[in-house]
């Protein structure tokens, strides 16, 4: 064994982080198709940047030390193709959920839906070195104005007219 044996659709914050929260469960934003092996050896450590590996895997993805600094513990890189990916659902996890993550976890990543220190400083380079596409801008302008009329709405700062908020969201972007 060593990958490409089976597809698996895995959460990107491992479910032990979140307690096995059902509502952060069936959160599409971040349930990725990923290899079974790979997602095994992954296991539920963080996100991070690896110069010396244990284990890498077929495609590249790495698992070793992390050194990104503020972190001293094992991590998983994923191949450069996936860390803007990885990176954005991780950042919208951290919003999206903030305030309902009473019975969530910490990890080597997160004190419940916020980041550390250490991911901060390191996803946004992640988000920074894929640019968004044409065809991923159309997507993610209706998704990130859904997403933000729906967190500001549960805050009581938008209307609950959710295609006014999305409508005015997008045309202050064009």
């Amino acid at each position: 064994m060593g990958g490409g044996d089976c597809y698996n659709r895995e959460h990107l914050r491992a479910q032990s982080w979140t307690n096995e929260d059902a509502t952060e469960k069936t959160d599409l934003h971040h349930v990725f198709p990923t290899d079974g092996w790979v997602n095994s050896k992954r296991s539920n450590y963080a996100f991070g940047e690896v110069s010396i590996p244990t284990y890498t895997s077929g495609n590249g993805g790495k698992l070793g030390p992390n050194t990104v600094s503020g972190y001293n513990g094992t991590v998983f890189e994923p191949i450069d193709e996936y860390k803007v990916d990885i990176a954005r659902a991780l950042m919208y996890v951290s919003v999206r959920y903030y305030g309902e993550d009473s019975n969530w976890s910490t990890s080597g990543m997160t004190d419940k839906s916020d980041l550390k220190a250490w991911a901060i400083a390191m996803l946004p380079d992640w988000h920074r070195n894929d640019p968004v596409s044409d065809k991923e801008r159309s997507g993610l302008l209706i998704l990130t104005a859904l997403g933000l009329g729906y967190i500001l709405r549960k805050r009581k700062i938008l209307s609950p007219n959710v295609e006014d908020d999305v409508q005015r969201s997008l045309q202050t972007v064009y």
